[in-house]
């Protein structure tokens, strides 16, 4: 099992009309060209002032070429938060510099949970929810959040280790974040481990490979049973957070450079986990004390998780071709 936590990642002439007359026309043309110039610049800061206006209080960084005009607003965060590793983001803060030295000795005070690499989850709206009320009266929820698929060169994942999955050979890849969230809601502290993240092999998905960010270090592997995200001994409503990112194979194709949301969501299916909560495994499908929902959880003779898109209206069954009807789900209450 792999614990979670931390190990110490012109203006015009003017004529001359008396004595010395040149050297005064020269000096109101001086005064004159100065005037010009000011005149110039303050249109200039005008003009720039609303370009920019928008932009007040936005995050800015160098532009690309020298002269140019600086980035900001939107392209800021497409730049810094869905791209690689970008110098000029690093000098603005709005990412990590990657060759800083880690500290070796953190304070023991402080969370040894790391954070998220790049973005912020959105645990208010999850993509899906998993409830548990398990035997005894031991209760927790899991929170899922999917970033969005991109390249595996445009992930926020750990590049060398991304390269360690075999998948990651397939130049037609492209690769997912998620994020997890975990709580005990019920009055006492609970051991918690999640597994059997897998494709859902029912309907024809792409093959999934997962790097799972352990503290000690990532880990690439086919999910299943053998990659357990063991979160040891979890405090009432203190949430612990987790990031694994998903590696979709064969997703991109000649006539499909770019897939769709939709498309993406028709073949990135991914299988609820398994929740160990208190010595007790819990599996949704077999058990009724599982339950789950979420915008990007669909009830397909079944449910399971569109990884990367909108969710299906149909899936085709691989073991007979049949097209099943799907319909969305509504996150569940507490129970």
């Amino acid at each position: 099992m792999r614990m979670t936590k931390q190990r110490s990642l012109g203006a015009g002439q003017v004529p001359a009309t008396a004595s010395g007359g040149r050297t005064q026309s020269w000096a109101w043309c001086l005064m004159l060209g100065v005037t010009a110039a000011l005149t110039l610049a303050a249109c200039g800061a005008d003009s720039r002032s609303e370009q920019t206006a928008e932009d007040k209080g936005r995050p800015c960084i160098a532009a690309l070429n020298p002269g140019d005009e600086p980035v900001c607003g939107a392209q800021v965060t497409e730049i810094c938060s869905h791209g690689p590793i970008d110098q000029r983001c690093v000098e603005a803060g709005l990412q990590k510099n990657p060759t800083a030295a880690e500290d070796s000795s953190p304070d023991p005070s402080e969370s040894t949970t790391p954070a998220p690499s790049s973005g912020v989850a959105s645990f208010s709206s999850p993509d899906f929810v998993i409830s548990i009320k398990g035997s005894g009266g031991d209760r927790a929820q899991v929170l899922g959040h999917f970033g969005r698929a991109t390249t595996l060169g445009g992930s926020d994942a750990d590049q060398e280790a991304l390269a360690s999955c075999s998948g990651a050979a397939n130049s037609r890849a492209m690769v997912v974040r998620l994020d997890l969230r975990t709580t005990i809601t019920s009055s006492l502290a609970a051991h918690v481990e999640l597994s059997g993240f897998n494709r859902d092999a029912a309907y024809p998905t792409y093959s999934m490979q997962f790097l799972m960010n352990y503290t000690d270090g990532p880990e690439c592997g086919d999910g299943g049973l053998s990659q357990v995200v063991d979160l040891g001994e979890l405090e009432p409503s203190v949430p612990h957070d987790f990031t694994l990112w998903v590696l979709l194979e064969d997703a991109i194709s000649p006539n499909d450079p770019s897939p769709s949301a939709a498309t993406l969501g028709g073949h990135a299916l991914m299988r609820i986990p398994t929740v160990l909560l208190g010595g007790n495994t819990y599996t949704y499908g077999a058990d009724p004390d599982t339950r789950v929902g979420g915008p990007r959880v669909i009830d397909c003779a079944g449910k399971m998780i569109s990884a990367a898109g909108t969710v299906p209206k149909q899936l085709a069954s691989s073991a007979t071709g049949d097209l099943l009807r799907c319909r969305s789900t509504a996150r569940p209450g507490d129970h």
